[in-house]
């Protein structure tokens, strides 16, 4: 299923319109819509939101076939309050292995993604 279609129908499945479903989450209803057709295509960020208003998780939104447009670093927002929340990182900003592994995985990949087209 596509990001489009699993917005549509997580708003249909809580039987709301979408000016309800923008209201009810605090999203921009013209928003809602330019995702739900298409037009638009979420950003990281986007989903990160959606994905918290909603109560759901990140991934339940990414299919492997979304092209994700993202601003510098947008994983790492989304990230690191999570690997806090699992106590990988620590009170004093240290790192355990795991959270230094994806930490670092994230970075390669905004290389990648960034500088070396």
């Amino acid at each position: 299923m596509t990001f489009k279609e699993k917005l549509k129908d997580f708003r249909m499945k809580q039987a709301m319109t979408q000016v309800e479903f923008s209201k009810a989450y605090k999203l921009p209803r013209t928003t809602i819509s330019e995702l739900e057709s298409g037009r638009k295509e979420p950003t990281l960020k986007m989903i990160g939101k959606i994905a918290k208003a909603t109560n759901t998780k990140t991934s339940y939104w990414i299919d492997k076939d979304l092209d994700l447009n993202h601003s510098k670093f947008d994983a790492l927002d989304l990230i690191i309050p999570k690997l806090i929340d699992n106590g990988m990182i620590d009170k004093d900003g240290n790192l355990n292995e795991k959270a230094k592994e994806i930490i670092l995985q994230i970075v390669e990949a905004e290389i990648k993604l960034s500088y070396l087209k």
